[in-house]
């Protein structure tokens, strides 16, 4: 737009005139060329050519928001002086467009005027951008956001709680994350409860300690994770007890450690407490690590399996070990032979059967051996002593041989009395 040019007859008519149709006046002083110095948030400096009027008197600053900037729009200031032509014009609001133009007056009331020029105020300062928070996990939230840029820097301040109201600046003290260098916006929260909320905001403290910014309140919710496993190791075995040994859990929201064992369900696929199959023992403390399982019954096969349960009661699921790998049983008996059958071996590192019997209660690998080498097949469940004595009783257990690590484990017990020669 080019400037105009003019002059009133009366101060009054200056003043009263509105949205004059300034082209119609008479020409007045030659006007001053005006320019856009600087912006900030709250703040447009301007400057302008010097008055070149002899009877110059003032200079008037005007501005609105929209591109007809007369004297009825917002008066800035009025400057008295004639090499007074800069101006700060301050109380704007941010991240908007502003017009401006300086109105020339002399002692014998002609006035000129300049061109008007467009200023945009700056994005808040105070306030930074909180990008969205993403990598959202069970127990941690990645937050991302805009680099300070005031000269003062001192460190960012992470305010986090369950309620938004606590990470303005009443902070909850042991929750608060301090950051120390500008150009670290990234930070990796972690150690927080699975399916729960949380709110954050980012504040940034200057080298006096003072907060001079900050980013909006966010909030992000966990996902409700299950817990970590333990590995469970099976102790020594009799034939009503077993011990078990297993590590430690690191979940941060503990709440039990419950030992489930069962004689034919699977004991490794139930997610709730009231689901589980026989017997349920509970611990409570992080630190127990170890159990002795007792009053099961002799000879039966159980497995057992040790579950993490957090706080939202979910679940997590051990390994799953067996009192014995095998469980031996009596087939058949005459006064010369006694056959046997067991359960096949599950195991993935099966290598072998190998059947022993001993006279008296007590078998072990040191015990008589009837298969000299083992019976590599799993499918061959059976096996037929010839070797006995009529009206004997003998004592057996069949051991499985696992490779990688090498490994041997042995079933139930029995005792078989050999029927009396006819």
């Amino acid at each position: 737009m080019k400037p105009h040019v003019l002059w009133y007859t009366s101060l009054a008519l200056v003043l009263g005139a509105g949205c004059a149709d300034y082209d119609l006046l008479e020409e007045g002083p030659d006007p001053v060329t005006l320019e856009v110095v600087s912006t900030t948030d709250s703040t447009a400096t301007i400057r302008w050519t010097m008055s070149t009027a002899e009877d110059f008197t003032k200079y008037s600053v005007y501005y609105a928001t929209s591109d007809i900037v007369d004297t009825t729009d917002e008066l800035a200031d009025t400057l008295y002086f004639r090499q007074d032509t800069i101006k700060t014009v301050g109380d704007l609001d941010a991240d908007k467009r502003y017009y401006f133009r300086v109105v020339v007056s002399t002692a014998n009331l002609r006035i000129s005027i300049s061109n008007i020029v467009e200023a945009w105020t700056d994005k808040d300062s105070r306030v930074l951008e909180f990008y969205p928070i993403d990598s959202i996990r069970d127990t941690s939230v990645v937050l991302r956001w805009e680099k300070s840029g005031i000269s003062d820097f001192g460190r960012y301040l992470i305010y986090m709680d369950t309620t938004a109201q606590n990470v303005d600046t009443n902070a909850v003290p042991d929750r608060t994350i301090r950051i120390n260098e500008n150009e670290d916006t990234v930070h990796a929260v972690g150690d927080l409860t699975r399916g729960a909320t949380y709110w954050f905001r980012v504040h940034v403290e200057n080298t006096r300690g003072d907060i001079v910014s900050s980013t909006g309140a966010d909030s992000a919710t966990t996902t409700a994770g299950v817990p970590d496993t333990v590995e469970l190791t099976k102790g020594e075995v009799t034939d009503e007890s077993v011990q078990l040994t297993w590590t430690k859990s690191t979940a941060p929201d503990f709440h039990a450690y419950v030992i489930y064992y069962d004689t034919v369900a699977a004991v490794d696929t139930f997610t709730t407490l009231a689901s589980a199959p026989g017997a349920v023992i509970e611990l409570t403390s992080i630190d127990a690590d170890h159990a002795t399982i007792d009053g099961l019954t002799a000879g039966a096969y159980y497995r057992f399996c040790v579950y993490v349960v957090d706080k939202s009661d979910l679940v997590s699921p051990s390994n799953v070990v067996e009192n014995y790998p095998v469980v031996l049983y009596l087939t058949a008996r005459t006064d010369s032979t006694v056959t046997l059958g067991w359960t096949r071996s599950l195991s993935d590192r099966f290598e072998g059967y190998k059947v022993f019997r001993a006279d008296a209660a007590g078998v072990d690998t040191r015990s008589f051996a009837l298969t000299v080498n083992p019976i590599e097949n799993s499918l061959i469940q059976t096996f037929v002593d010839t070797a006995v004595d009529a009206s004997t009783e003998y004592y057996y257990r069949v051991f499985v041989y696992e490779k990688e690590p090498s490994e041997v484990s042995g079933s139930n017990e029995i005792a078989v009395t050999t029927l009396a020669a006819p």
